[in-house]
């Protein structure tokens, strides 16, 4: 009995760690994401509105583009993420004026932190198509 009691306890205590990492994928992806995410917000709100026009060359975007494009991307692959259509039905990439375009940035921010704030571990190693590609949750992230 003291011999089954004592597996017991040893099972449920090497398991535990296990339980804990089920969700450390998703949170390490949610840091990493916060990170990334401010520092394209914070650069779009210290860029001058004149400047979202900058485009170094004719053969890439304008600065607003490329904050737009940030935008357009999150929701993709955000949405890929949860499982559903992409709920964005605006293109960021091509919005006029620094306010709109920052409120694009910001709504696909926040509409991704809540897709990784409700990821767990199954669903991040999940396997979905990405541009005819497959990988995983993780991966798309």
């Amino acid at each position: 009995m003291i011999r089954h009691a004592l597996i017991a306890v040893l099972m449920v205590g090497f398991a535990a760690p296990a339980f804990a990492q089920g969700k450390a994928l998703a949170d390490a992806l949610t840091r990493m994401h916060a990170g990334v995410s401010r520092n394209a917000v914070e650069a779009a709100e210290k860029m001058p509105e004149a400047d979202f026009a900058f485009q170094p060359s004719k053969e890439v975007r304008t600065f607003g583009g490329f904050i737009g494009h940030i935008a357009n991307s999150e929701f993709n692959y955000c949405a890929r993420a949860k499982g559903e259509a992409n709920p964005n039905k605006e293109d960021f990439e091509k919005a006029t004026g620094k306010a709109a375009i920052i409120a694009g940035l910001k709504a696909a921010e926040a509409y991704c932190a809540a897709a990784l704030g409700s990821l767990s571990h199954e669903r991040a190693m999940a396997q979905v198509d990405l541009f005819g590609m497959k990988g995983t949750v993780n991966w798309v992230m």
